[in-house]
């Protein structure tokens, strides 16, 4: 009975050494007399239902639970997506290549990032040209997973504007952010972890205005 309550007790360094000391006598014992070979089979059980008993009170600690937690964690936004199964179920990888032509502006919000005579300003104001030609060339090419069901993305409830774009031609296009976390350009609904690291390298260099 004083074993089994200071392997369940709330002192884990008790508990282990308990585990220990048993584990020693177990595999250091002096060799029984045939007469005694009985005690063995019972030697084993006892040891056995003291292992249960320490793993089962290992498996209620809060550290055990927490790190379980820990792995069957998902994030946020996987959660969000899992609701809008049927839209995307078919996720296909695929390269949107947006700037075929030149941009000379760019819109967050109420901030209007220009290109003039090949430098840039944002809001009339001279901000680092090369930073921005950095920019459009790293973002300009952009890896995504493709929604299949491109039809949805007119459909799609929740749109919040994320920047626009003007080339040099005169035509303008928007990028949007949905309800589910997933990005729309033209009639494409798409995944794209490169396109929000670059809009948040511009949400920063706006900010900083």
């Amino acid at each position: 009975m004083t074993t089994n309550h200071e392997v369940g007790g709330s002192n884990p360094s008790r508990r282990t050494n308990t585990l220990i000391i048993i584990m020693r006598s177990f595999f250091h014992r002096p060799k029984f007399s045939s007469k005694k070979t009985y005690r063995r089979p019972l030697f084993i059980l006892t040891f056995l239902l003291l292992a249960i008993i320490f793993l089962q009170h290992e498996l209620t600690q809060p550290k055990f639970k927490k790190g379980i937690n820990s792995l069957l964690n998902v994030s946020q936004s996987a959660v969000r997506l899992s609701k809008t199964e049927p839209l995307t179920a078919k996720l296909v990888k695929q390269t949107l290549f947006w700037c075929s032509t030149r941009v000379i502006e760019l819109n967050v919000g109420q901030k209007v990032i220009k290109n003039k005579n090949f430098k840039w300003y944002l809001n009339n104001t001279a901000i680092d040209s090369l930073f921005m030609e950095r920019w459009l060339a790293k973002y300009c090419r952009l890896n995504i997973f493709n929604i299949a069901k491109v039809a949805e993305a007119k459909k799609e409830q929740g749109k919040k504007l994320l920047f626009c774009v003007t080339f040099i031609n005169k035509g303008k296009q928007c990028f949007y952010k949905t309800a589910t976390l997933a990005f729309t350009w033209k009639n494409k609904m798409f995944l794209s972890p490169q396109l929000k690291e670059g809009f948040n390298k511009i949400l920063f260099l706006t900010n900083k205005r």
